[in-house]
């Protein structure tokens, strides 16, 4: 029986094992496991204002903005100033991003495939359920 204090140590072994494989099998596309989360929410909204980003995700504000950077340095994000409201800005892909989103996308589906391969489907669609009643 596990108790309530193994499941902690559990969450961050995962997490780093993810993060790894993530790591290694985005870097063709110079992401990894932190910036890549961003690229995906600006790739499924199409357009998103940075402010909803970071209320979204829960992460410093300066943490977003430094992802953001990154990947408009690399040409795959497009950052302007949202004319309704100046003071925020709106994300989108641009032609490189929107070029690479579905590889991208593949490559999460693949490695979330492989690090869950030992779960039935409906382990895995509870696992997702639990996971997301966690957040």
């Amino acid at each position: 029986m596990t108790k309530a204090n193994d499941i902690l140590p559990l969450f961050s072994l995962l997490s780093r094992k993810f993060q790894n494989q993530l790591n290694k099998n985005l870097k063709p596309f110079q992401l990894n496991s932190t910036n890549y989360f961003f690229f995906l929410k600006v790739a499924k909204e199409r357009q998103l204002k940075q402010e909803a980003l970071i209320q979204n995700t829960a992460i410093n504000a300066s943490n977003v903005t430094r992802q953001l950077k990154h990947l408009i340095d690399l040409d795959l994000v497009y950052k302007q100033q949202d004319f309704v409201d100046r003071r925020t800005s709106i994300l989108s892909l641009t032609e490189k991003g929107a070029r690479i989103y579905p590889q991208v996308d593949d490559v999460i589906t693949q490695t979330t495939r492989s690090l869950t391969s030992g779960l039935t489907p409906t382990e895995r669609r509870m696992l997702s359920q639990m996971l997301t009643k966690l957040k």
